[in-house]
């Protein structure tokens, strides 16, 4: 895997109607929840970003007060059913901390929504 991060940069997304169905997603708290679709716009078109709880705090979170590393604890612990993808996956790769977003459930900004609600590229 070749890590290719930048973290100073937020795209702009749109939340899919899975965000708000995700019943595991549900269970947690609702920073947690803010947390999670503002790492979608963070993370790159792999769906990684780098594990830098400070820098994703103020990205994410800005002046709330907030915990964001037991956020992300959260996140990644966040019981899911057999089989199903975690939120996220917070691992190392090639000396580097990364969380891995397997299945976002905020579509990047390449994507448009057209008039008749389809999402599509452009």
């Amino acid at each position: 895997m070749v890590i290719r991060l930048r973290i100073d940069r937020m795209k702009t997304g749109i939340l899919k109607p899975d965000y708000f169905d995700n019943e595991y997603l549900a269970g947690c708290e609702p920073m947690a929840r803010l947390l999670y679709a503002g790492l979608c716009c963070l993370a790159d078109r792999d769906g990684v970003v780098e594990d830098r709880p400070l820098r994703i705090k103020k990205q994410v979170l800005g002046y709330d007060n907030a915990d964001c590393e037991a956020l992300l604890r959260q996140l990644a612990e966040c019981e899911v059913g057999p089989g199903e993808t975690p939120l996220i996956i917070r691992r190392e790769v090639e000396g580097r901390k990364v969380i891995e977003i397997p299945a976002p459930l905020v579509t990047p900004s390449r994507y448009r929504v057209g008039s008749n609600g389809d999402v599509q590229e452009g």
